[in-house]
């Protein structure tokens, strides 16, 4: 089996159908294919203020553990790592969903008719857009997808950090909805391994802010896919962390 283009490392862009940015993306295929081992399609859709990067040690790990050939899909959010538009923000949560769908019909097209098994992966903020995506535009999806990992699924953002500001955004618009708030959380708060954490710090790709744009329209998403879970007919895998600072993972549980 062989991707059209040999290449194990590709980078790509395409323009979004939204409003004509250039969202960037990745595609990682094994040197050598072993043919008694399946083959695994996985697309990652990363958390908020990162990009497709931070999950490099996943697909590293995968690629030692794992029996399997793995060929892996990244693309960077619209405002994060090197996609385009304004940085970390959006001003609508399905135009992250749109973007995916067109990703992955270009992911289709570079695969030549053969039986993957093509499994969603998201983070946190990019756990809601797979959610989405799978939920409300589902029929758009060119491929068969055949299960979904969630990892920290940004289902209930913790109020406690949020309820200010949500008060106020009721009455802002416009240009106000790009006001930065700084980032709630640092590299010591996502991990306990000391080099991640000062990686996750000094990379300069990675944002140290969300406007209120994005913010209202994270809590926006959630309330509408809490409603919508019925609708989730997927294989799916959920990895809740228990010390999140963002999402609510005991909500999750439930």
């Amino acid at each position: 089996m062989k991707l059209i283009n040999e290449d194990p490392i590709s980078t790509g862009r395409f323009y979004s159908d939204v409003d004509g940015i250039h969202i960037h993306y990745q595609t990682r295929c094994p040197l050598n294919d072993n043919p008694s081992w399946p083959y695994f399609h996985f697309i990652i859709v990363h958390g908020a203020l990162e990009y497709h990067q931070r999950h490099l040690n996943l697909v590293h790990y995968l690629e030692a553990k794992a029996q399997i050939n793995l060929y892996v899909s990244w693309i960077d959010n619209r405002g994060h790592g090197l996609s385009g538009g304004p940085r970390s923000h959006v001003q609508n949560f399905d135009d992250f969903s749109i973007d995916l769908i067109k990703f992955l019909n270009i992911q289709s097209r570079k695969y030549s008719d053969k039986k993957f098994k093509n499994i969603l992966l998201g983070h946190s903020l990019g756990a809601l857009i797979v959610l989405d995506t799978i939920i409300n535009y589902f029929h758009k999806i060119p491929f068969q997808i055949d299960g979904v990992v969630l990892s920290s699924p940004c289902l209930k953002v913790r109020m406690d950090q949020f309820s200010s500001i949500r008060e106020a955004l009721g009455v802002l618009s416009g240009p106000l909805e790009k006001i930065r708030i700084p980032s709630f959380y640092s590299g010591k708060q996502l991990t306990r391994d000391k080099r991640s954490s000062l990686s996750f710090e000094n990379d300069p790709l990675i944002s140290k802010f969300m406007t209120l744009g994005l913010i209202n329209e994270l809590i926006r998403k959630s309330h509408e896919i809490r409603k919508q879970l019925y609708f989730l007919d997927v294989p799916t895998l959920m990895l809740i962390s228990g010390k999140d600072h963002l999402v609510d993972g005991e909500f999750t549980l439930k």
